[in-house]
């Protein structure tokens, strides 16, 4: 009896070669699409032409970190940021706007808001892309002039080796202002979502 690779030729499918191919394509994509959703691998994508504002009233974070990067725009146009990242973060009352611009209407302004009864925004692996920040800060356990290379505080978030970071065990901000052109998140739960 003629093995299944036996008879494969020009024309023919080598069933093992392919259950051998799809069987470690599906596991490698498994394994991407967990780590994303775990907020171990960061979803990276290209940015849009304009950033966007997010506010807290109170903000606290375990695992803070922060170091210079560059986002990339669908138009070949660069934009440097402070890449901030916080492990596990929760936020009372929170609003983020952007005004895009619309043909023949003008620019329309995309306004959410959540956390503002009681139960509070969370998130987890959460990483900004921060063009301006202005807040009332309290860092515990910081860290200032570190390799960006040796960043831990995030699965997969180290910086480029060499390069001036920040980290810090615990972060509390009031009245934290900021501007950004990208957010990622393993999670992030809003409730009383408003848009």
């Amino acid at each position: 009896m003629p093995s299944a690779s036996a008879g494969a030729g020009r024309g023919r499918t080598d069933w093992r070669r392919f259950a051998v191919v799809t069987v470690v394509s599906v596991s490698a994509s498994a394994a991407v699409l967990t780590g994303m959703g775990e907020g171990a691998l960061a979803a990276s994508f290209q940015v849009s032409g304009q950033s966007f504002a997010v506010s807290f009233d109170h903000l606290t974070g375990e695992g803070f970190q922060q170091y210079a990067a560059v986002d990339a725009g669908a138009d070949g146009a660069v934009h440097p940021v402070a890449q901030t990242g916080i492990r596990r973060m929760t936020a009372r009352r929170m609003c983020q706007s952007v005004a895009v611009p619309l043909p023949a209407v003008g620019d329309v302004v995309l306004r959410m808001t959540a956390g503002d009864r009681g139960e509070p925004v969370t998130a987890r692996n959460l990483v900004v892309d921060t063009e301006t920040l202005r807040a009332e800060a309290e860092f515990t356990g910081v860290e200032i002039g570190r390799d960006a290379g040796t960043v831990r505080e995030l699965p997969g978030g180290t910086g480029p080796a060499g390069a001036f970071a920040q980290r810090a065990d615990r972060v509390e901000m009031s009245h934290l202002r900021q501007r950004a052109r990208a957010a990622t998140a393993g999670t992030f739960l809003l409730p009383d979502l408003s848009m």
